[in-house]
């Protein structure tokens, strides 16, 4: 088991866990290595090799495909061979797997090793697909192990990793499962924020008589009753085959961040269920019927217009939107607005709420815009929506289902704060809320503040 103090892999052997922290780093989980790295000069590649960053591992990839020696290296970077060997063993795999297309037998050991099917796809000139049903013929399957404490440490709560063996020691408990998926972050402060997101969830599927799942790589303990978790990050195949397992009623993503989007269209295309709405909801509305409703909301002071690509200037002004909806009412949690203005995203940087004086005049706007957006997509679950002000301009650069990281920030600065009903919402009707755990609506009070609604979870 290793920590890197943003992630946590485990497994039986080091390749596997050294090579879960590489792909945790989403650079290229199709070649472990993308090709920018493999482009570095000699220059480049010895200056990775010798100063410590998040990059090492990768420069000794790169290094062992172009001949260097495991000794050379380890004095190059002062680093114990032993993790140098292991990267090793990786790089001569991938070459002996070139050279062995479809061998199931050195399949099940790069499997063993940590490689993904998608990977191992690429590097056979084949589909995943292919490679998984090769698999699934061959009987190389999954096992999933319990951590164990060796008696010295008591896990808090059962948790499981994966590896490819005999005997498999998670078995599916309860009548029904929910899967919760964390983020791939690499970023701390980002798991934090969560990891905050994620204990409600599982706690109010807890309380819903359900058994919360969590699948992510968190370093922090997780502390939810009745909960298990799985130390994975949340590539689609590693989910397939949680999912294989515990039969689940369906699939929380919108806790997986930003990639939680791709993450649940991948899952709706293997028929695993997902819960609250995907990013395919985006794409429902046609783009002309949607550029028709924001030129409706445009108005003598403010042009409104969507662009994922939009090029800003410093002088921008960067919002960001975060709001909970149930596909028909939208209760907006709140509006923040960077500080930084060489930044596209506000909350991905230091920002405030409200917003200053000069961008206050533009929350009631952007709500309007989030509540509008939403409703025409008929979102479910939690929402985020990222905009740029620039020139009377304001551009949609996002809007999709998220859970930003923002989100468990809301309930400490809004204590005893009603949520702000936008002007066309339902305010006079309580607001409900899409139970995801059966499908039905839960009612609560139209002055339901956000604290209160991270209390019932």
């Amino acid at each position: 088991m290793a920590a890197g103090g943003a992630i946590i892999t485990a497994g039986r052997m080091l390749e596997s866990v050294l090579l879960q922290g590489i792909y945790s780093l989403r650079q290229a989980p199709t070649t472990v290595i993308p090709a920018s790295m493999r482009a570095w000069d000699e220059d480049e590649l010895t200056q990775h090799i010798i100063h410590p960053s998040d990059l090492r591992l990768a420069a000794f990839w790169v290094a062992l495909e172009r001949d260097y020696t495991v000794a050379e290296l380890a004095e190059l970077a002062h680093v114990n061979r032993i993790f140098i060997a292991a990267v090793a063993t990786l790089v001569r795999t991938v070459k002996e797997l070139r050279a062995n297309p479809l061998d199931t037998d050195l399949l099940h050991t790069a499997k063993r090793y940590g490689f993904l099917d998608t990977t191992v796809a690429n590097i056979w000139q084949t589909k995943e697909d292919a490679v998984h049903q090769l698999r699934q013929e061959a009987g190389i399957l999954p096992t999933f192990k319990s951590l164990d404490g060796m008696g010295l440490i008591e896990q808090p709560t059962a948790t499981f990793y994966a590896t490819y063996e005999q005997e498999n020691e998670s078995v599916a408990e309860g009548i029904k499962r929910v899967i919760v998926l964390a983020p791939n972050a690499a970023a701390p402060w980002l798991n934090l924020a969560h990891e905050s997101i994620s204990t409600k969830m599982l706690t109010a599927i807890h309380d819903a008589g359900y058994t919360p799942i969590l699948v992510g790589s968190s370093p922090r303990p997780l502390i939810c009753p009745g909960a298990k978790h799985y130390i994975s990050n949340v590539a689609p195949e590693l989910i397939r085959d949680i999912v294989a397992i515990e039969q689940p009623v369906g699939v929380i993503c919108q806790t997986a961040g930003r990639e939680g989007s791709s993450v649940a269209r991948m899952l709706s295309k293997l028929d695993i269920p997902v819960l609250g709405s995907t990013v395919g909801a985006t794409r429902k509305v046609p783009h002309a019927q949607l550029d028709a409703v924001l030129d409706g909301l445009s108005d003598a002071e403010w042009r409104v217009e969507q662009n994922r690509n939009v090029e800003t200037t410093i002088e921008a002004t960067h919002l960001a939107v975060d709001a909970i909806a149930d596909g028909e009412t939208v209760a907006v949690l709140g509006v923040i607005n960077s500080l930084e203005q060489n930044e596209s995203r506000a909350g991905t940087v230091l920002a405030v709420t409200p917003p200053r004086k000069k961008a206050a005049p533009l929350t009631d706007k952007a709500i309007e815009i989030t509540v509008t957006m939403s409703q025409m997509m008929g979102l479910i679950g939690f929402v985020h929506a990222d905009m740029v002000v620039e020139n009377g301009t304001i551009t949609v650069t996002f809007i999709g289902p998220s859970a930003s990281a923002t989100v468990p920030f809301w309930p400490k600065l809004c204590v005893q704060t009603p949520f702000r009903w936008p002007a066309g919402s339902c305010s006079a009707k309580s607001w409900r809320i899409a139970a995801l755990n059966r499908g039905s609506l839960t009612r609560l009070p139209a002055s339901t503040s956000c604290c209160q609604y991270c209390a019932a979870g």
